[in-house]
């Protein structure tokens, strides 16, 4: 090989080492650059904002519930017929609440109550139940 086409096939080597590393560097700008979901809102309450909301609905029976948040402990249950035959009232229940994935647990008599909340609705099974109750956010 003689000096010039040693100086083309530096050049070559070059300007494809070069576009080798501009390629590298644009690909991650665009790796850098993408959002994923780091930037999406999250669906669940937090356990502030959780605190003070009601919920309402009825089972597959037509029963009333009413669940109302009282604090990041504790919550009041109301259960009634659809002919107003009251059969919890007003009983404050602990709850533990767990915010990255919106699951709930708590208990009324010897019944575990387990569940997940989101942004509009509380879902939950009683002890062995299979009938999943679904409520809706009436306030916050």
């Amino acid at each position: 090989m003689g000096t010039g086409e040693e100086t083309k096939f530096k050049i070559k080597t070059l300007r494809m080492f070069r576009a080798l590393l501009l390629t590298c560097v644009m690909s991650l700008n665009f790796v850098a650059c993408d959002k994923g979901n780091g930037n999406e809102p999250s669906p669940y309450f937090t356990a502030d904002e959780l605190v003070g909301t009601v919920w309402s609905g009825t089972n597959k029976a037509q029963n009333n519930y009413e669940i109302k948040i009282v604090n990041k402990t504790d919550l009041r249950l109301n259960v009634k017929s659809s002919k107003g035959t009251v059969y919890v009232d007003n009983e404050t229940l602990k709850y533990q609440y767990n915010q990255e994935n919106g699951n709930f647990t708590s208990s009324y008599d010897e019944d575990q109550i387990k569940g997940q909340v989101t942004k509009t609705t509380m879902t939950f099974i009683v002890g062995d139940d299979d009938e999943q109750i679904t409520l809706n956010l009436n306030k916050k």
